[in-house]
């Protein structure tokens, strides 16, 4: 009886991703203003395939007027970057995709250093605002071949 309590526990751990409904359910905020702070979401959506997910990732950013810093969408990594303004230096955010059997799971990564300050409800809604825009399958992957018109700069 014991080891069956651990097995579903350790299941219930393997299977995290899975479980979650929503982006909003998925945010974490750890640290604080004085220590560093991190924030975290995720999504998790079937038939998502770690390429697709990386190029919809890139079409969702440089429609957010980011910059993208790297890119190994076969490696499902990416860095983008939100430019530096009046109100805040840059702000860089690490993407990561996997697809484990046939779901695809992606996560976005927000470091602030010490010092800096962000409100966690906003930052929630703008990650998860971003990540609403994954789509599985087909349609996912006419969304990451979409062109995107880039203003020239002076």
């Amino acid at each position: 009886m014991k080891y069956r309590s651990l097995l579903a526990v350790s299941l219930l751990l393997a299977a995290g991703p899975a479980l979650a409904t929503s982006c909003e359910e998925s945010f974490a905020k750890k640290g604080n203003p004085f220590t560093g702070t991190t924030y975290s979401a995720w999504v998790s959506l079937p038939d998502l395939s770690v390429k697709s997910a990386i190029g919809q990732m890139r079409v969702v950013a440089k429609e957010a007027g980011m910059d993208i810093l790297s890119e190994d969408a076969d490696a499902g990594s990416m860095l983008i970057e939100e430019p530096e303004t009046m109100a805040h230096k840059p702000l860089p955010m690490i993407i990561s995709a996997a697809n484990e059997g046939g779901v695809g799971t992606v996560t976005m990564l927000l470091k602030l250093n010490k010092g800096a300050f962000a409100s966690g409800d906003g930052v929630r809604t703008e990650m998860c605002k971003m990540l609403a825009q994954l789509k599985p399958g087909t349609a996912g992957d006419q969304f990451a071949g979409k062109q995107i018109a880039v203003a020239p700069t002076a």
